[in-house]
C-alpha cells in the first residue's frame, strides 16, 4: 500500500522538480550542475548493491554548505527521498542541522509531492538523526559525504572503517577526502561529481 502511494505520489512530482529548479535558477544557482550532481550521488550509491532496500546509508552532511544550518537547497534532501523511496534507511550527522529541520525539510517535500500523514509518517521513520558521526556510521552499507565540514577530513578513517558493513562503500560528493588513504584503508571510494 504504502509503495503503491509512493510510486502514485512520485509521477505527481515532476513540476515539483522544474519549480524548484526554476527557483534554483533565480537564486543564482546552477541548476542543471545541481541536479547532475544529485543524479550522480543517487546512480553512484546504488551502483554496489542491486538495491538500497533494508541497506544503512549514511548521510555525512545535511546543511547546503559548511559553517552554516542552511538547509535550503540541499543536495541531501532529494538524495535522501530517493533513496527512502527505494527503501533503504537513512543515517544523518550534520554538526549544525537538528534532527527537527531534518525531518521538516523532508516532511514539507513529502507533503509537496501529496504523500498521505501516513507515509510521511512511515518514511520519517527511516530516517535516524545522530549527534556523534561514529554512531551514524556504525553497520552501515555506505557513506556519503554530502556537505564540505572540515571536521570530515580529520575523522579516523580507520576507526570509522571497522565500525562499518564491509566491503565498505564512501561516497565523496565534495572531493574532500584523501581517495588514496581510504583506499588503502580498505574503502571502496567513489569521487561523485568529478
Amino acid at each position: 500500500m504504502i509503495i503503491a502511494e509512493l510510486a502514485q505520489a512520485h509521477e505527481g512530482s515532476l513540476g515539483i522538480a522544474h519549480s524548484y529548479i526554476d527557483a534554483l535558477a533565480e537564486t543564482g544557482v546552477d541548476a542543471i550542475k545541481f541536479q547532475t550532481h544529485i543524479a550522480d550521488a543517487e546512480s553512484s550509491i546504488h551502483e554496489p548493491f542491486n538495491t538500497v532496500s533494508g541497506k544503512k546509508i549514511t548521510l555525512l552532511g545535511w546543511a547546503f554548505k559548511k559553517d552554516t544550518n542552511d538547509t535550503r537547497e540541499s543536495a541531501a534532501i532529494y538524495i535522501a527521498d530517493h533513496l527512502i523511496e527505494n527503501e533503504a534507511e537513512i543515517h544523518v550527522y550534520d554538526p549544525k542541522v537538528s534532527e527537527e529541520q531534518i525531518k521538516n525539510d523532508m516532511q514539507y517535500l513529502w507533503s509537496q509531492k501529496g504523500y498521505s500523514k501516513d507515509v510521511i509518517n512511515n518514511c520519517l521513520g527511516r530516517i535516524y538523526v545522530h549527534d556523534e558521526p561514529y554512531i551514524a556510521v556504525d553497520s552501515s552499507h555506505a557513506i556519503a559525504i554530502i556537505t564540505e565540514w572540515d571536521e570530515f577530513k580529520g575523522y579516523d578513517w580507520e576507526k570509522v572503517y571497522s565500525r562499518v558493513q564491509k566491503p565498505a562503500f564512501i561516497f565523496d560528493g565534495r572531493n574532500i577526502l584523501d581517495k588514496d588513504e581510504l583506499s588503502e584503508i580498505g574503502f571502496n571510494y567513489k569521487s561523485i561529481g568529478k
